[in-house]
């Protein structure tokens, strides 16, 4: 009977060792990597000039590109261009509203960053940092004011469905900061929405122990 029941508890013992280190199949991102988002965020930017605060607010677009390659599976290392834009915002200039028509105020930047999907669920996070500038021109100004050269960081989590091995949609929820200098004041700059992702980049079957 003893030796009985240590064959079985040996048995049982192989059974689940072998089923926890079975062999399967999963996916993974490789290869070059090219993403387009494109969506649309609500917009906020905070300018104190000599202890009076100019604030521009409403609704933008936003766009960003990114090139890059899987350095290891799943793992992509990218350059980015974005930029955001408003045609129509909120002006504040020390508490007080103005509704500007026909104005622009736009943000853009060109840097890097790192994007990891949790496979198989497609699912990635992606976080960039950029060399950033704004632009923005009053209504019936033909004269635009630029910022110096500061910097933003842009955050994006989304999940993506793959339309074929290489070609994937998706959407993803945005967020971005940044501080752009101008003279001896500083603006900063945040924006935040929802956008649809277009990726091409290979998925291949990749081995596994489980």
């Amino acid at each position: 009977m003893r030796k009985l029941l240590s064959k079985f508890i040996i048995v049982l013992f192989i059974a689940g060792f072998g089923a926890s280190v079975s062999a399967q199949q999963s996916k993974a991102h490789r290869g070059l990597f090219l993403r387009a988002v494109s969506g649309a965020a609500f917009s906020n930017s905070i300018m104190d000039n000599n202890n009076i605060e100019q604030k521009y607010s409403g609704a933008a677009g936003f766009f960003q590109a990114q090139v890059g390659w899987a350095l290891w599976d799943n793992l992509i290392l990218f350059g980015s261009f974005d930029m955001m834009g408003m045609g129509e915002f909120d002006y504040y200039l020390d508490g007080e509203k103005q509704t500007l028509k026909g104005s622009e105020f736009k943000t853009n930047g060109v840097g890097a960053g790192v994007s990891y999907y949790f496979m198989p669920s497609n699912v990635y996070i992606s976080l960039g940092f950029s060399r950033a500038e704004t632009e923005f021109k009053f209504s019936g100004s033909d004269a635009e004011i630029e910022s110096d050269n500061g910097w933003g960081s842009t955050l994006i989590v989304g999940k993506e469905w793959m339309l074929s091995d290489d070609w994937g949609l998706g959407v993803a929820g945005i967020f971005y900061y940044g501080v752009v200098p101008r003279g001896t004041s500083s603006m900063t700059n945040t924006y935040f929405g929802v956008a649809i992702t277009g990726t091409f980049n290979t998925v291949e079957s990749s081995f596994s122990i489980n």
